[in-house]
């Protein structure tokens, strides 16, 4: 499952963070938001954890038992996630 999840943030990382991606738009409007807001929305991987795994267990109605553990799993898949994109991409 955090798996699952972690590949969730990373496409929703590069759809509104990638020159060309599909709701690449996105960005014009969230400058408009606090950045402490920006980051787990969709501008940083390892905050985006805590935002979306919380999003799919309230989706999936899952009990919230797993919850931190699943945020802390979800976070160090997107830090691999995050490492790998700047070492590739030149930090696109």
């Amino acid at each position: 499952m955090e798996i699952k999840i972690s590949l969730i943030c990373l496409a929703i990382y590069v759809i509104v963070n990638w020159d060309g991606m599909v709701f690449h738009w996105v960005n014009r409007y969230l400058y408009h938001i606090p950045e402490f807001m920006q980051k787990p929305l969709c501008k940083c991987l390892v905050c985006m954890s805590s935002v979306w795994t919380c999003v799919y267990y309230y989706w999936h109605g899952l009990t919230i038992d797993g919850l931190i553990e699943s945020i802390l799993i979800v976070a160090g898949i997107n830090t691999i996630f995050a490492i790998i994109l700047e070492n590739f991409t030149d930090g696109i």
